[in-house]
């Protein structure tokens, strides 16, 4: 019972924000994404974050396999040069209802912050965020567009 309440408030909480256009890059374990980011309220791209802000990133999807431990790997490219994005902590399974292992057949959800530091630049990004498994497979791959505000 409080799964399903836990899947309801997390359902209204990202019934607020628009799902977010994106390209898979290689998904393996994990399908029917969708990627909800409270910050950006139209489905457009770019996707406008201030500098010196938190992005929410909400990624909903179905386990294809089973998943017993992940990592969040963030690169923004920008000019063709991937450069990394650090996490203050790259987990999935602690941030991720319900609780890790992941079952195939199953539904998650999974949250995570991305600091857009002060000092980044003012700039149009290519973001490439990867959710690797255990194996150091991609179970997740996409990417979507970012414009960096002053």
């Amino acid at each position: 019972l409080a799964l399903i309440a836990t899947i309801c408030s997390l359902v209204f909480t990202f019934s607020q924000a628009a799902n977010v256009k994106y390209i898979d890059c290689g998904s393996k374990s994990m399908k029917n994404i969708l990627v909800s980011v409270p910050e950006c309220p139209t489905p457009e791209l770019p996707c406008h974050v201030k500098k010196g802000e938190d992005v929410h990133f909400h990624f909903i999807f179905n386990a294809t396999r089973t998943i017993s431990s992940a990592k969040s790997v963030i690169h923004g490219i920008i000019n063709g040069v991937p450069l990394p994005f650090s996490l203050d902590n790259p987990e999935v399974c602690p941030f991720t209802k319900p609780a890790c292992p992941m079952r195939a057949g199953n539904g998650y959800v999974y949250s995570s912050s991305l600091p857009i530091k002060s000092f980044f630049p003012a700039v149009l990004v290519e973001a490439k965020w990867q959710i690797v498994d255990q194996n150091g497979e991609n179970a997740m791959c996409i990417e979507t567009e970012i414009a960096i505000d002053p």
